[in-house]
């Protein structure tokens, strides 16, 4: 599942979609930042991955063959 988080959005309400998302049985979850080039790649509750720049976001285990960095996402000049 990937979320788009604007700036506007109320910290909780995202919080709370994270969690109905995981009890509705997803797999993974990203939160895309784009206001702070940032994405939050959860793959569980406990287990969460902040990546930024370089860094590469997997959608493993639903696509294990995927992952996009940052920059590349974002069009970000290396």
């Amino acid at each position: 599942m990937i979320e788009l988080v604007s700036p506007n959005d109320n910290q909780i309400q995202v919080a709370a979609k994270v969690q109905e998302y995981f009890e509705a049985g997803v797999s993974v979850v990203w939160l895309v930042m784009s206001s702070i080039k940032q994405v939050h790649v959860y793959q569980s509750l406990k287990r969460m991955e902040i990546c930024i720049n370089d860094d590469e976001c997997s959608a493993s285990p639903i696509l294990p063959d995927f992952s996009i960095s940052v920059s590349e996402l974002f069009k970000i000049p290396s």
